[in-house]
């Protein structure tokens, strides 16, 4: 039990979620967003190439590039 909970901690890291509607979000499969937190409610959130996000990042349509 003990080294699940070490690996579901770790792979918490790597998780990114989604605030509202997941189809708003498109993330470039080259960016490495960890354990972001994206609010759609707003609009599109495009995460571009080559894009990092740092652990805990937030982010809504304001800080990305908006498409909607």
């Amino acid at each position: 039990m003990e080294e699940r909970i070490k690996e579901e901690r770790l792979d918490a890291l790597y998780r990114y979620r989604v605030h509202s509607d997941p189809a708003r979000l498109r993330i470039h499969p080259t960016a490495v967003v960890n354990n972001a937190i994206f609010n759609t409610g707003g609009g599109h959130i495009t995460v571009g190439e080559y894009v990092f996000f740092g652990t805990t990042s937030v982010c809504s349509p304001v800080c990305a590039r908006s498409t909607s």
